[in-house]
């Protein structure tokens, strides 16, 4: 990271459906943290400024990912502040939402203010995600309002469901007062316990238990129910089937404050990738079937899905590289999700599409300011070229862990860097 007073990004083209200039190529002048100069011709510059000229370049909102698992405090093993957010600017994030589930939980505005002044000063924003329950627990609800004021943009039992109606019917009712969002993981498990994959033919051929999809529509029509009542705000996180695609349609044509998001897994594979028992495609949710993949493109095609989510899960080798049944679901996903989304979701969504899913698209549902490129406002910017071809590479991960399906995977959407005010993250 450094810290650059001006810069000048040549010829590059503008990918923001906000912004008077989306889709033209352009220069752009940067001082002192700000956009000062848009603009198609020649921009004059001296020899103090910083240019950045790389052919095929596009610049967008800094991109935003609503629900990263992390490592500190509790799990540094798994990565720290340092490499979690080093992760995240080399994917192109400006900014991340932290899920709370930490060591200890971020369940107080304490563990709310350690995270804020320890990502402080970092290569990428952090905003925290209080816990609804205390511990994680599922049962007693946690200080909402006191994180909240500490700088909580949301609170859930992410990656836990919320299994007790009556927990999330008092968080729904809580929230409400202030305006606040429940994101909710939906999958009650307790139903079809201890399954490793999509129940389909391929856990029938490996012989292995599933995890059907009503897991997942079951816990989705109840918390509609419950949000019908309450009248308050609910966003689903990482909805994985066809019929729950249908099921926040239809609410949101009823006019209920729900939301969702799609993980950039869900729409690049299907189950059949688990064929061989690759355990870095063990997730959760489970990868599932072609049908449920199209449907999930097809959400967010017409705004049905609000948003993508990396689902980022840094894992230790003795969580992940077991016998395929005793394997911890998740993988890395941060520096490829950019990368992924674009190569599966191209030819179906326009690239600034695309792009407002990773940018506006979160901010918006968090309750955010919303930004856009245009002169006069701070430069919170992802630089990319989207076509340019790039591999993950063992020696570029900025983790500390390794448990990605991606290696050696050739993916468009190269990262360039990141600017945040001043900062000016560069990766070549």
């Amino acid at each position: 990271m450094a810290l650059i007073k001006k810069l000048l990004l040549k010829n590059v083209t503008i990918c923001d459906i906000q912004s008077k200039w989306n889709g033209r190529n352009v220069n752009i002048f940067i001082q002192d943290g700000r956009i000062q100069s848009i603009s198609d011709a020649g921009l004059d510059t001296d020899s103090d400024t910083i240019v950045l000229d790389k052919p095929n370049l596009s610049v967008s909102p800094g991109f935003f990912d609503h629900g990263t698992q992390g490592g500190e405090p509790g799990y540094e093993h798994r990565d720290t502040m340092d490499t979690l957010l080093l992760t995240a600017a080399a994917g192109g994030f400006t900014d991340i939402a932290l899920l709370p589930n930490l060591l200890p939980v971020i369940h107080s505005k304490s563990e709310v203010q350690y995270i804020r002044n320890r990502a402080a000063g970092k290569s990428c924003d952090v905003h925290p995600v209080g816990a609804l329950s205390q511990q994680l627990g599922g049962k007693d609800i946690a200080e909402l309002m006191e994180m909240k004021e500490a700088g909580a943009v949301a609170f859930t039992d992410c990656p836990e469901p919320i299994h007790h109606g009556g927990l999330l019917l008092r968080g729904l009712m809580y929230v409400k007062g202030f305006g606040g969002l429940i994101m909710q993981f939906p999958s009650d498990d307790k139903i079809f316990p201890k399954g490793h994959l999509h129940e389909g033919i391929i856990s029938t051929q490996i012989g292995t238990k599933g995890i059907p999809s009503i897991v997942e529509t079951i816990m989705i029509r109840r918390d509609l129910e419950l949000l019908r009542y309450t009248e308050s705000r609910l966003h689903f996180q990482q909805i994985s089937t066809a019929e729950s695609v249908a099921l926040v349609r239809q609410a949101k044509a009823e006019g209920l404050k729900v939301t969702a998001s799609v993980s950039v897994w869900n729409i690049a594979f299907t189950d059949e990738v688990l064929s061989d028992f690759n355990n870095h495609f063990k997730l959760s949710p489970p990868l599932r079937e072609e049908s449920d993949r199209l449907a999930l493109i097809e959400g967010l095609a017409d705004g049905t899905i609000d948003c993508i989510v990396s689902g980022h899960t840094p894992l230790e080798t003795e969580k992940k590289m077991l016998e395929f049944t005793y394997s911890t679901p998740g993988s890395l996903s941060l520096q490829t999700a950019f990368g992924l989304s674009w190569k599966y979701l191209k030819g179906h969504l326009t690239l600034d599409k695309v792009v407002e899913k990773w940018t506006n698209g979160p901010r918006k549902l968090l309750g955010l300011k919303e930004i856009s490129i245009v002169e006069g406002t701070e430069a919170r910017l992802s630089i990319f070229s989207p076509e340019e071809g790039w591999q993950f590479l063992k020696s570029q991960n900025q983790s500390l862990s390794d448990n990605s399906p991606l290696w050696d995977e050739s993916l468009p959407g190269r990262v360039y860097g990141t600017m945040r005010g001043v900062d000016f993250q560069a990766l070549v």
